[in-house]
């Protein structure tokens, strides 16, 4: 790994930058017209970086990061951003992912785009404990990222080490994907990299200018937008109180990992916690034209196209996000029971408890869809391969690639349900 190196900026050097992604933070920093010390330290990342690795923040370096605790890292920059666990970080470009980890689970919370400042619950918070700070994750692009048809074949996956120089083993799970995908990227020197704009210590110094004020109250603003799921969980847990008096007047006894699931779906529905879209040709969350450019021509992917799916919130009417009981990515999960229903069991457990929580509080704003790669013997549940008729991202792909092209049977689509904003 090659020296490290960084850029400090005055704010006047930067300003348009920060103008192309937040035209009205743009403004209050030219009415304000800070002293040079109010600098900006610019720091590039390439896919699958970690810009926070369990708390610790990471910065760039030749070939890869090194967390700023590292002897590697200059003292004076330690001193510039060390006044926050998370030192506060407007992203110019692409999208990053906030998320947790586990050995065999991968949970995003968050996707901030570009023009998204992190990094403001900890510049505005107390500081968090130890066990606390060591919980998250942050990296440049899309963590939760996989492909749909398996690239698990050996034959296959050893062409990608003879073109790629991948060292990766063929991932036997969905949550393997993104690694793959990050030393294809590497190893074929994407140009994919996300701009981070790192503000110094000064600019969260206590001021007495009516400016500074009116920056920091924009700034608390949106530190109480981003928090608006963890405000709102006592407001669900009273609401839940009526959803289980119902139950418990039909004498319904559903299992705790289905009332788990239920909540966040509901989430998922409010745009509260991702859920998952196919990607497209914009580039924002992967370098996508490299990675399938790999799997068709080296891995020589030939039964299905090679559809990704990435994480996403919905935000608005008309959108559509997918979740999967076989990639459960809530938090508080329950392990399916060895004595538990199969996963076609659990989808008619959802969809009927989903019905009756719709007709208790009328929420006709959301409807979700219920889908299984398998033919359910009872009607209820949809097979999947009906999901390319009604949702048009995936047109793109019917166009560019020959039948078949839709991988119906991947094991993401195994107890699947589609979240809609009507």
């Amino acid at each position: 790994m090659a020296g490290f190196q960084f850029e400090e900026l005055a704010w006047d050097a930067v300003i348009d930058d920060i103008k192309s992604v937040d035209e009205q933070f743009a403004e209050i920093i030219l009415a304000l017209k800070p002293e040079k010390n109010f600098s900006f330290i610019k720091m590039r990342y390439q896919y699958g970086d970690f810009i926070l690795k369990k708390g610790e923040l990471h910065l760039p370096c030749d070939g890869g990061t090194l967390p700023i605790s590292s002897s590697k890292i200059p003292d004076e920059l330690k001193l510039k951003l060390g006044y926050s666990s998370v030192p506060m970080g407007l992203i110019l470009n692409k999208t990053v992912e906030v998320f947790f980890e586990t050995e065999d689970r991968c949970m995003p919370s968050k996707i901030f785009e570009k023009g998204t400042i992190f990094g403001l619950w900890e510049a505005f918070d107390r500081e968090p404990s130890e066990f606390i700070k060591k919980v998250w994750n942050l990296t440049a692009g899309t963590r939760s990222v996989f492909m749909l048809p398996k690239i698990s074949d050996t034959v296959s996956h050893n062409r990608l080490k003879r073109d790629y120089a991948v060292c990766a083993y063929p991932p036997k799970t969905l949550l393997g994907h993104h690694g793959v995908f990050t030393e294809i990227a590497r190893k074929a020197k994407s140009d994919w990299h996300c701009d981070v704009l790192f503000f110094t210590k000064d600019w969260l110094m206590d001021q007495d200018n009516l400016l500074f004020i009116k920056l920091h109250k924009r700034w608390l603003k949106e530190a109480w937008n981003q928090s608006y799921n963890c405000r709102s969980q006592m407001s669900y847990d009273v609401a839940w109180e009526e959803f289980s008096k119902e139950l418990s007047r039909r004498n319904y006894k559903p299992r705790a990992g289905s009332i788990n699931i239920i909540k966040h779906l509901i989430t998922i529905g409010e745009g509260i916690f991702p859920g998952f879209i196919p990607a497209l040709e914009d580039e924002s969350a992967l370098p996508l034209g490299l990675i399938q450019k790999a799997y068709k021509d080296s891995y020589l992917l030939k039964n299905y196209a090679p559809v990704i799916m990435h994480p996403h919130h919905m935000r608005k009417k008309g959108e559509s996000v997918y979740y999967s009981l076989s990639m459960p990515t809530q938090l508080g999960y329950f392990a399916q029971a060895s004595a538990a229903p199969s996963i076609m069991g659990d989808l008619r457990e959802l969809k009927q408890l989903i019905g009756i929580l719709q007709n208790l509080t009328l929420d006709k704003m959301v409807e979700y869809h219920f889908f299984h790669s398998d033919k359910d013997t009872f009607g209820e549940i949809r097979q999947a391969s009906e999901i390319p008729r009604e949702d048009g991202r995936f047109d793109v792909y019917y166009k560019r690639y020959q039948d078949p092209w839709f991988c119906d049977n991947s094991h993401f689509w195994r107890g699947c349900i589609r979240i809609d904003s009507i």
